[in-house]
Parts: structure tokens; C-alpha cells; sequence
């Protein structure tokens, strides 16, 4: 009776196990629209019908209709998806669910030297073939989101350096069952409270790593969130302090002004004609370096760029600039700078390695035709002493500016010659 008892609580586990199986795999695919409230109701309501099936039926064909039903109506009340996009999720996880089913009880069967009902039966060799199962579809679950967020060009590092830790955690956690399974089967001979408790803490401990690994996941995000803003906050402070003393010196270039008209005019009245024309040429000069600002429709994008017009000069390394944006832009303003901004580091990396009598130079063409955006930038290279760099550091950058592309279903290329590399990007 207690055996019968253990059996029967271990189904409710795996049923809720299985629902949160569930959760994981349409929270990973969609973009859930209802409430916290509605969707914890759905799914509640979803994992009591599943376990009165479990104990009241029994019958797999029933329970995999009951589980996929459940599944299409699930995203239907949850989610933001379409019908066909449904319908292909549910015979997926149908899939997954079946086959991995069917493989577990196959391989119990083998290697227990048991007959093949007896794994779809109330007793230990079925107990090992749903768990088992489980921890395969899990796994699979968490895989399948992983693959369909890197397609769309949402997946972070955080996601790839997870899933071999992960699997290993599969693995050890399918030993251990297999271990409850040979003392229970072949030493004790029933399935007792430790043999539960045991089992029930492998479900437990695999719940508790990916709800873990999806806060980890959260907050990795929300630390991303906080590093672009705080990003963005120091351009625009950047920008306003360039303002600032472009000001001050706009104030001082006035109070001097009359001086200099004065003083041109007097090599014009005296027909000083070309010491006046020096002095015009100095002039603008001096006025063109000391307003050397970038004004346009984003602060953050005029900040950055007169950030690099100042690095151009400090570097010695001619600079030129075509710019045409408008008011209204559909790539984010914290993008456009981690696109620009890899590019410029890359050229002026690209220009670090050239010789003291190279020519050194960066042009940068960045225009926008109602939402198509276009971006060219050009460097001067050199295909020999930047080959050991473009190994290393060098592709981290162009990674990320993919990645920035992507998000938008942009379009990124590159070029190199013998003396020149250019980057052209093209966003829709």
C-alpha cells in the first residue's frame, strides 16, 4: 500500500515537472501578453486536468493528446503568436516528447532485461523511464530556445556558456536515477521513502538550476540595461560639457572678433592685400579648430562623434565626416553608438599600425532616407602588420557590430585590400 502510495505521488511530481517543462518552453519561444495572474492559472489549470489523467487514466496516447492540446491552447491564451507558428511548436515538443519516450523506456528495456509494457506500467522501471524522459525533454527544451533566440539575434553569451554546464548536470542527474533504479529494482525490491525522497530531489534540483539560470539570465540582462544607460549618460554629459565650452569660447572668439575685422580691414586700406589673405586663412583655421563640434538630431551621436574628431587630432589622423540623419530613426540611439563606436576603434586601431610616414586617414558616411539607414566607413590598412591584431581583439568588435546589425535584420559588410578597409552597413 505505501509502495502504491509512493507510486502515485511520484506521478503528480512528474506532472508538475512536465508543466514546468512546458513553462520553459513557450516562455523561451514567445512573448507572453497576459497577466502574471492569468498565466499562473493557466497553467495551474493546465497541471491539475494533466495529473487527475495521470492517476485516473494512465494511458500514454491520452496523456501526449491531453499534454499538446494543452500546449496549442497555452500559447493561444498566453501568448502573442500566430496559429501556423503554434501548430508547428506543438508538433515539435510532440516530437521531442515521443521520441524521448520512447528511446528511454527501449533503453530501460535493454538494460534491465525487462519487457517493454512493463515500462508503460505503474512500478520502478516506469518511474526511471518518466524521469529519465524528462530530464531529456528539459534539456531539449532549453537547446531548442537557445537556438531559436540566436536565429533572431537575441541570444546572449550568458546562454552558450550555460548549456554545456547544463548538459553535464543532465547527465549526472540520469546517473543518479539509474543508480535509485538498480538499488531499488535488483536490492530492495520496492520503492520505498528514501528511493522517493531521492527521486523527488533530482525533479527538485533540475526545477531549481534552470529557474536559477533563467533569474541569472534576468539579470545579466538588466546588467547589460544599466551599463548602455549609464553609457548613454556619460555621452550626453560629455556632449553638454563640449557645448559648454564650446560657448565660452564662442563668448571669447566674439570679444576678439572686432579686432580681427579691425585689423583686416586696416591691411586692406593700406593694400596689404595678401597679408591680409594669410591672415584670413589663419584665421579660419584657428576658428575651425577651436568649434570643432558635431551637431545632430541626437546629442549622444554628436557627442560621440566629437569625441573622435578630438581623437583624430590627438592621433594625428585626418578625419572626415558625412553625416545626414533625420528626427526619426529606427535603429536605437545606444546601438548606432556601439556600432560606431566599434568602428571607429577598429580604424584607429587599423591606423596605430601603420608606419610614421603613412597616410592616415578615417572617412565615415552615415545617411538616412526615411527609415533606411546606410553607414561607410573607410580606413587607411595595412593587410601585413594588422593581420596578428585582426586574430585577436579585432573580431570581438565586428562581432558586435553584427550582433547590434542583426537585431534590426540589418546588412553587414567588409572589405579589405592591400591599403584600405571598409565597412558598409546597410539597416532597412
Amino acid at each position: 500500500m505505501d509502495e502504491l502510495l509512493f507510486f502515485g505521488a511520484f506521478e503528480e511530481l512528474s506532472v508538475i515537472f512536465e508543466t514546468f517543462i512546458v513553462y520553459q518552453y513557450i516562455y523561451g519561444l514567445f512573448e507572453i501578453v497576459a497577466s502574471k495572474k492569468k498565466s499562473l492559472f493557466c497553467f495551474i489549470f493546465f497541471g491539475i486536468g494533466l495529473g487527475a489523467l495521470s492517476i485516473y487514466v494512465q494511458v500514454p496516447l491520452i496523456l501526449i493528446t491531453y499534454t499538446l492540446l494543452g500546449l496549442f491552447l497555452l500559447e493561444m491564451v498566453v501568448c502573442a503568436s500566430t496559429v501556423v507558428t503554434r501548430i508547428f511548436s506543438v508538433l515539435y515538443f510532440a516530437i521531442v516528447m515521443i521520441v524521448s519516450e520512447m528511446l528511454c523506456s527501449a533503453l530501460i528495456s535493454v538494460l534491465g532485461k525487462l519487457a517493454l509494457t512493463n515500462t508503460f506500467n505503474y512500478g520502478i522501471p516506469r518511474i526511471l523511464s518518466i524521469l529519465i524522459a524528462k530530464l531529456i525533454q528539459i534539456f531539449a527544451v532549453r537547446v531548442t530556445v537557445f537556438i531559436a533566440q540566436w536565429k533572431k539575434d537575441t541570444v546572449d553569451d550568458i546562454d552558450i556558456r550555460f548549456i554545456f554546464p547544463i548538459l553535464l548536470c543532465q547527465v549526472c542527474s540520469i546517473l543518479l536515477t539509474y543508480h535509485v533504479f538498480v538499488l531499488c529494482f535488483y536490492n530492495l525490491g520496492e520503492f520505498d521513502i528514501f528511493s522517493f525522497l531521492s527521486i523527488s530531489g533530482i525533479m527538485y534540483i533540475n526545477i531549481i538550476i534552470f529557474l536559477y539560470f533563467d533569474h541569472i539570465k534576468v539579470a545579466y540582462k538588466y546588467k547589460a540595461k544599466n551599463q548602455a544607460i549609464e553609457t548613454k549618460l556619460k555621452l550626453q554629459e560629455e556632449y553638454y560639457r563640449t557645448l559648454e565650452a564650446h560657448q565660452k569660447e564662442t563668448i571669447s572668439l566674439w570679444h576678439d572678433m572686432k579686432k580681427h575685422i579691425d585689423l583686416i580691414k586696416a591691411l586692406y586700406n593700406t593694400r596689404q592685400n595678401n597679408i591680409a589673405v594669410v591672415y584670413l586663412d589663419e584665421l579660419q583655421n584657428d576658428l575651425s579648430q577651436r568649434l570643432k563640434i558635431v551637431q545632430t538630431e541626437d546629442p549622444i551621436i554628436g557627442a560621440l562623434l566629437t569625441e573622435q574628431l578630438k581623437r583624430a587630432d590627438r592621433e594625428e589622423i585626418t578625419l572626415s565626416l558625412d553625416i545626414h540623419l533625420g528626427a526619426q530613426m529606427k535603429l536605437q540611439p545606444i546601438d548606432l553608438c556601439i556600432i560606431l563606436g566599434n568602428l571607429f576603434d577598429n580604424a584607429f586601431e587599423a591606423c596605430a599600425h601603420l608606419g610614421k610616414h603613412c597616410e592616415k586617414f578615417i572617412q565615415i558616411e552615415i545617411k538616412q532616407r526615411e527609415q533606411l539607414l546606410f553607414i561607410r566607413m573607410v580606413n587607411s590598412y595595412n593587410s601585413e602588420t594588422n593581420k596578428l591584431k585582426r586574430v585577436g581583439k579585432h573580431g570581438f568588435g565586428l562581432n558586435n557590430i553584427r550582433r547590434s546589425v542583426g537585431k534590426y535584420g540589418g546588412h553587414f559588410e567588409i572589405k579589405m585590400s592591400a591599403s584600405e578597409f571598409s565597412a558598409t552597413i546597410i539597416i532597412p
